[in-house]
């Protein structure tokens, strides 16, 4: 329901555009935008009320450890956190330039897509099929190839943070039975691991969440433009304002032109 109102949204204010503005839009962001970008940036959305639930639940499990060892909170909160905020603080900003360049090889896409539709006997006339292709081919080998890239960033974190639990847990267990008896120090590991096994998911769905919005960045952008409304009459030229007067005294003379059939 939240795509269908954007999407209705953006198309009304396209085609309540004045005529000058309208000449003014870029046909390939336009289509782009009512057929993909509205698409990625409700998964966006969709990926931003989960990363919130998963906060809410990783602060939950994070105060059910307090409630039974400070330090287990302190240390396993820090390990955890200090590990995925370096990962985001990596990965976002190639996040971010992948997602650009992907918004504009798919406005490219699209403006190949129209050329060879809109000139199709010209394409056959000059035997332009393979050329056309190959751009395509080449477009849509680096927009995947990128895509990719965006999703192994996005889910690879995940074995290394759960590597890395391995060995805070080893490294918890050897602390704690260093400093406290058996009998103590079993509950605690065993409340350690089950606090890791919890929380890790949590974390990762907030990782992925970020990933995926940042990935998605650029359509967001492309979908807040088309979604301001544009004021009426802004392109229109002002009634004072004229060009001066273009005086020929005998004849206009088109020199070095000339045209030919191949």
């Amino acid at each position: 329901l939240v795509g269908n109102d954007i999407s209705v949204t953006i198309f009304s204010n396209i085609i309540n555009l004045d005529y000058l503005e309208f000449l003014g839009q870029n046909s390939n962001d336009v289509i782009t935008t009512l057929t993909i970008h509205i698409d990625n940036s409700i998964v966006a959305i969709s990926n931003f009320f989960g990363m919130g639930s998963s906060i809410l639940s990783a602060i939950g499990i994070l105060v059910a450890l307090g409630s039974v060892e400070s330090s287990l909170l302190i240390y396993l909160g820090f390990a955890f956190l200090l590990t995925y905020g370096l990962i985001v603080l990596i990965a976002r900003p190639k996040l971010l330039l992948y997602s650009s360049k992907i918004t504009k090889i798919r406005s490219r896409q699209v403006k190949i897509i129209q050329e060879i539709l809109g000139s199709f006997r010209d394409n056959v006339l000059y035997s332009l099929q393979q050329f056309t292709l190959n751009e395509f081919r080449n477009y849509d080998f680096s927009q995947r190839r990128m895509c990719s890239k965006q999703n192994f960033i996005a889910v690879s974190p995940k074995t290394v943070i759960e590597a890395l639990g391995i060995i805070f847990l080893i490294v918890f267990a050897l602390l704690t039975t260093g400093s406290t008896n058996a009998s103590t120090a079993i509950p605690l590991v065993g409340t350690f691991a089950l606090g890791a096994q919890r929380l890790l998911p949590a974390l990762q769905q907030i990782y992925s969440s970020i990933a995926n919005i940042s990935s998605t960045f650029s359509d967001q952008i492309k979908l807040v433009h088309y979604m301001t409304p544009k004021e009426k009459n802004s392109y229109y030229i002002d009634e004072a304002y004229s060009h001066p007067d273009i005086n020929f005294n005998r004849e206009i003379v088109f020199d070095s032109v000339y045209f030919k059939y191949p």
